[in-house]
């Protein structure tokens, strides 16, 4: 669990309760909702209640709430049904209310885990970061969406690859060509034609490594996600089984380069963070650099922590990530 203070957690909390009353898409983009998640990771930053407030504020006006609805008499018949999520945000708050975030994270994850990479990972980082900052109703609304947005995803936790050695493969065979445009659409195209890649990385440090590395190399949006992916997984596989999270993860990965086009990986010359990212991004993306550096002690993510620090994002409502160098503790970096 992260280490905030009990008054802002409680009061994150009221928030992320609060927050749950809107769908996890917006329109017309349909885009993820990310109001839940950069709330999380402005109070892991150290930022304080007010900047949650201010933000969220700002933020809501895109999204459109659930209506109230009883939960199905059998759950299931709502996996892989978008328009079923109100009453799976039902279901899962009333099994959270009954039997608490960590038994029901174990009972659910696993059957769904191995299409995390679905909805440009949403689900699982939003899950994770539920997790991370024991939200009962975030873990209940992350879940919904989990179950909502599932299709039958190939999973292979037994064969062990070396990650790096094959998303080089994947980049010297160079980018495949889809009839699909969307993230999501392109991973069930990749399943439909029997293309979604699978086997099992040595453990959660290869992940992360790799889609770190991937990031940095391309500074690509999709790849970001990978990052804040690996992370959230890393959250999760504490409640599940490791080598079913590795395998599911690293399925994820591998599709997910695929379909940003296969870059092969520089991780000696890294691009530079744009100033365009946006605040959500940003937030996220730092808040994972700090929990990865405090979990594996490597100086990387301490040098993007560094370098965000120096640019000058243009937001016309600043917020934390200008309190960056006063919000992390000097004594981390």
């Amino acid at each position: 669990m992260v280490d905030v203070n009990s008054h802002t957690l409680d009061r994150l909390h009221e928030l992320l309760t609060d927050g749950t009353r809107f769908y996890p898409r917006y329109l017309p983009s349909l885009n993820s909702d990310h109001l839940p998640m950069t709330l999380c990771a402005i109070a892991g930053l150290g930022g304080d209640i007010d900047t949650c407030v201010t933000y969220r504020n700002d933020y809501k006006s895109v999204l459109h709430e659930v209506p109230k609805e009883l939960p199905i008499v059998d759950w299931r018949q709502g996996i892989g049904r978008s328009d079923m999520y109100p009453s799976l945000l039902a279901w899962f708050r009333g099994q959270v209310a009954e039997k608490g975030i960590e038994s029901v994270v174990t009972a659910y994850l696993p059957e769904f885990i191995s299409s995390l990479a679905l909805e440009a990972f949403h689900p699982i980082i939003r899950l994770g970061y539920a997790i991370d900052f024991q939200s009962e109703s975030e873990t209940a609304a992350a879940l919904a969406y989990l179950v909502s947005s599932h299709h039958d995803v190939p999973i292979d936790n037994r064969r062990t690859i070396d990650l790096g050695d094959r998303i080089q493969s994947q980049a010297t065979i160079g980018p495949r060509i889809y009839e699909a445009t969307g993230f999501t659409q392109r991973i069930l195209e990749l399943v439909n034609g029997d293309e979604y890649p699978v086997g099992s990385a040595t453990d959660l440090h290869a992940c992360a490594d790799t889609a770190f590395d991937l990031y940095r190399t391309t500074r690509n949006f999709f790849a970001l996600h990978m990052v804040t992916a690996t992370h959230a997984v890393r959250i999760c596989s504490k409640l599940i089984d490791t080598k079913l999270a590795v395998a599911a993860l690293t399925g994820g990965l591998l599709a997910a380069h695929r379909i940003v086009g296969c870059p092969r990986i520089d991780r000696f010359n890294p691009l530079p963070i744009s100033d365009q990212l946006d605040r959500e991004h940003a937030y996220k993306y730092t808040w994972t650099c700090l929990s990865e550096f405090r979990h594996y002690q490597d100086n990387k993510y301490a040098d993007e922590i560094r370098q965000i620090r120096q640019v000058d994002f243009s937001y016309h409502n600043p917020a934390i990530l200008a309190q960056i160098p006063d919000a992390v503790n000097p004594s981390v970096l």
